[in-house]
């Protein structure tokens, strides 16, 4: 129910964004349209966490880049989100949007544990095996060795819904979609500074970009 009304609300927003011609009001209008992307993913978020498909409908195969672009639409740092090389492949439609939350998750993350003032830098590059690899890259103070190690037990483990998953839900998320999909993330400190999180997203779910 909450996501129909989110999705309402985008729909109404998404009109009135349309027949604004205020400069100022416009610019108000796309900053409630961004919070309620926002709320739609944290809703989307909780559907995964109980173990349900976020969404019901099979979406369409989207490049690499439009899925980073997706997720970075879905943050609220977003503006500190920096592009880098990223191959010119698409993802299948089935996993596309899974995908692209985990990236979200991913980028949310990274710029919550850095400053304010740096850069997160997201890049995807094909592999020699036909996978591709994300890499999410920020200049935060790091995490501790244990925490880290920690971190990445439960990244590669079996999805589980407990205290530490409600505290952390961004990776109890990430945890649940790359089981869903074969996939892998997990995270390693940054030379010299911050943490780089990785994602692999294996050659069955990469793609040629459809023709327009």
């Amino acid at each position: 129910r909450d996501l129909n009304l989110v999705d309402v609300l985008l729909s109404e927003l998404e009109g009135m964004e349309a027949r604004e011609e205020d400069g100022a009001r416009l610019a108000a209008l796309y900053r409630l349209d961004h919070l309620a992307a926002r709320l739609r993913r944290n809703a989307e978020n909780l559907r995964v966490l109980a173990g349900h498909e976020a969404s019901d409908v099979v979406g369409q195969t989207l490049s690499v880049v439009d899925v980073v672009r997706a997720a970075m639409s879905s943050i609220d740092q977003y503006s500190r989100v920096t592009i880098g090389r990223v191959v010119g492949l698409g993802v299948v439609g089935f996993a596309a949007e899974d995908v692209g939350r985990v990236v979200a998750e991913l980028l949310d993350n990274a710029t919550k544990w850095s400053s304010p003032s740096s850069v997160v830098r997201v890049s995807g590059h094909l592999t020699e095996q036909g996978s591709v690899l994300v890499r999410v890259e920020d200049e935060g103070i790091g995490l501790p060795s244990e925490r880290l190690a920690r971190l990445n037990e439960r990244l590669a483990g079996s999805p589980v819904l407990d205290d530490e998953s409600v505290r952390h839900m961004g990776l109890a998320v990430v945890r649940r979609l790359t089981a869903r999909h074969g996939m892998r993330a997990w995270l390693d400190r940054r030379v010299p500074q911050g943490t780089t999180a990785s994602v692999l997203l294996p050659a069955a779910l990469v793609t040629e970009v459809p023709e327009v």
